[in-house]
């Protein structure tokens, strides 16, 4: 083989996160999350560790490196008298294992998974108090520690879910130690990536413009007016601007929504509903509740939407971004008003406040009716689910409710009405899809707040109001009710549209109760027990949460028997809401020629991907810069398990990280300190696509 530890720890960054050499009384490399310095503790010296501990400082980072260095057909030294952990000065465990490799280790040498487990296991015997505890991790080792896909995430990348429950709770880290030992950047550093950021994509929008402007010379010879409609429809589906399907938004509804402001030689006038404010309520999602680097990134993304356009139309864009921050849930007045106040600062220093402008929703449409509106609704709903508990019942309650909606029982005959219409007629199956998509303006915008995108799977699973399609989608909704599969939320919400037969009934199912509850179940107050780590305790809470029955412990049983009654409040009040602004036309803005969404698009709407390819929205989670220097959005769970340390700034302080990056990228920078290297600073970009 002829390669050293040292050099394969050079190579791979997976072995540097979680693997160190003995070097003296110190050891190689440098941890970067202790700059004060750190030493190899044999294991034979070690006390017993509770099972989180040994998990997480001994077992996992052992299985890791010994997979990561088969990999390279190197095997590790796992003989527990020679194998030692990596502690700092106060004898604290980093994350990181001291091992040698064992000689002679040329060929083949992957591990088999039963060696690994049969090793790991004698050191569990050693390090973790009590038998059954050991039996109990090693049963996970054996059904998922050792599994490819598990054991190793490609180092410093981002999980690229939507929703926390795409993750395994119950299998990922929550409180690594390495988390307490991020960086911070100081202001010169904040001043260079701030600006490198808003240069680069004033670069680009200008080069996007110009592939625009060469691509304008193909079209044929049309109106001025309605060309120049057409270049600008053509900058708004570049690829790092589109979100969702450009039938959305096909070229005819740009010249439609756009040639009254172009005709009259004025700015375009578009609105964008965004920044409620972070979701951080379980600490699963976010660190804190101020906005960070993803939402800063955002605006940049604005910005260099901004400069394209400006360049093919010279009076540009005017946006308003609509914070709905009290219009859905009630929220401290103190909190939301602090993130508006620094997502203004942030407009400043994207060079964005000469077309940005960030307004409160409830300020667009002052209606002295409306509380009553809102009240009635909430009265109507909670009447029609007066015998469901969602705590004890949380499946059958969540698919009862689709079924009592008085929404969706008045829609029904509506619906069929429009569907034995359409079947007599195309054009009357176009008008009905059309009044579909007027009627579903309110939650296409709500989506953007909440994240749920049920609209399109309605679409994907094909036309509801076909028997075969209801019959398969009530299949689904029955396999769900009888495993208490956590995806009923979404099941439920296909199954409601079979009610309602044709798409006239979409606009009730898609904004109903089970619909949204499936995302605003993960952005509610989490009971915090004394004591109780909130990020750890909030796993446990949402790792099996439809489980509320006697064998799950009391305290765990009522917290999440509490998160369910206020998910399903949240949901009941944001449903009256999205019905009043639908009755009085608040889902419409007068004098606006372009509504922009940062959720799926329905019809009508220009979908907007203010960070690229990332489909979590800025203020649903934690702000991250993967390894290859791209500023993406993931949860705050999932960073902390990838490795991921926190990068602190004076925007938000030290109660919160600004963004957070692999432990890789970070540096000792001497006795006491670690920084952000420079190369990888010098890297930070916005995704292109």
């Amino acid at each position: 083989m002829g390669w050293t530890l040292r050099d394969l720890i050079l190579t791979d960054p997976l072995l540097r996160m979680y693997c160190a050499i003995p070097d003296g009384a110190s050891v190689w490399p440098p941890h970067p999350g202790f700059p004060d310095g750190t030493h190899a503790l044999p294991l034979a010296r070690t006390g017993p560790h509770t099972l989180w501990q040994a998990a997480e400082y001994v077992m996992r980072p052992l299985a890791i490196v010994a997979r990561a260095a088969g990999e390279h057909g190197a095997v590790v030294d796992l003989d527990p008298a020679r194998f030692a952990i990596e502690v700092d000065r106060a004898g604290q465990p980093t994350g990181r294992v001291v091992v040698e490799l064992l000689p002679d280790a040329d060929g083949d040498a992957s591990l088999p998974d039963w060696l690994l487990a049969r090793c790991v296991g004698r050191l569990a015997e050693r390090c973790v108090t009590g038998g059954q505890e050991v039996r109990a991790w090693l049963r996970a080792v054996a059904d998922h520690e050792l599994d490819g896909g598990v054991v190793r995430p490609a180092p410093g990348t981002v999980s690229n879910t939507r929703s926390v429950s795409q993750l395994r709770l119950s299998e990922l880290s929550s409180r690594p130690t390495a988390a307490a030992h991020g960086v911070w950047l100081t202001t010169a550093q904040t001043k260079r990536l701030t600006g490198q950021l808003v240069q680069t994509a004033v670069r680009s929008g200008e080069r996007t413009a110009e592939r625009v402007l060469e691509w304008g010379r193909t079209l044929p010879d049309t109106d001025g007016d309605e060309r120049t409609a057409r270049l600008i429809h053509r900058v708004l589906t570049r690829k790092q601007f589109r979100r969702g399907s450009m039938a959305g938004y096909p070229p005819a509804r740009a010249v439609q929504d756009m040639l009254p402001a172009i005709n009259a030689g004025v700015p375009i006038r578009a609105v964008l509903l965004a920044f409620p404010v972070k979701h951080a309520d379980s600490g699963l999602k976010a660190f804190g509740t101020m906005p960070d680097f993803a939402e800063f990134a955002f605006l940049v993304r604005l910005k260099e939407l901004h400069t394209a356009i400006s360049r093919v139309y010279e009076p540009g864009l005017r946006i308003t971004l609509l914070s709905p921050a009290q219009h859905y849930r009630t929220r401290p007045v103190e909190q939301t008003r602090a993130y508006a106040e620094m997502i203004r600062e942030y407009i400043w220093m994207a060079e964005a406040s000469d077309f940005l402008e960030l307004r409160d929703i409830d300020d667009m449409h002052p209606a002295a009716e409306r509380p009553s509106l809102i009240a009635e609704h909430v009265r109507a709903l909670n009447e029609a689910f007066g015998g469901l508990d969602i705590a004890t019942d949380p499946v059958g309650t969540l698919r009862r409710s689709v079924l009592f909606d008085p929404a969706g029982l008045a829609s029904a005959s509506a619906g069929a009405s429009a569907s034995a219409s359409a079947s007599a007629s195309a054009s009357a199956s176009a008008s009905a899809s059309a009044s579909a998509s007027a009627s579903a303006g309110a939650e296409a915008e709500a989506e953007a707040s909440v994240g749920v995108d049920t609209g399109t799977a309605v679409r994907e699973a094909g036309d509801p109001g076909a028997p075969a399609a209801r019959a398969k989608l009530a299949a689904l909704a029955e396999l769900a009710a009888s495993t208490g599969s956590d995806t009923l939320v979404v099941l439920a919400d296909l199954a409601a549209s079979t009610i309602p037969a044709g798409r006239a009934g979409l606009a009730a199912s898609a904004s109903g109760v089970a619909a949204l509850f499936g995302s605003l179940v993960h952005s509610v107050p989490v009971p915090l027990p004394d004591g109780a780590d909130r990020r750890d305790w909030s796993a446990r809470v949402y790792a099996d949460l439809y489980r509320t029955g006697d064998s799950v412990p009391p305290a765990l049983a009522a917290a999440r028997s509490a998160v369910l009654r206020a998910a399903w409040e949240a949901a009941i009040r944001y449903v009256a809401v999205l019905r009043t602004d639908q009755e009085l036309g608040h889902d419409r803005l007068p004098g606006t020629h372009l509504h922009l969404t940062a959720a799926t698009p329905g019809l009508g709407r220009c979908g907007f991907a203010g960070l690229g390819g990332s489909a979590l929205l800025p203020w649903h989670g934690t702000a991250a810069v993967d390894r290859h220097g791209v500023v993406s959005t993931d949860f705050a769970v999932s960073l902390l398990d990838r490795a991921f340390v926190p990068v602190h700034a004076d925007a938000l302080g030290a109660g919160q990280p600004w963004f957070m990056v692999p432990i890789t990228a970070t540096e000792v920078a001497g006795p006491g300190s670690a920084r952000l290297s420079d190369a990888f600073l010098d890297g930070v970009r916005l995704r292109r696509r």
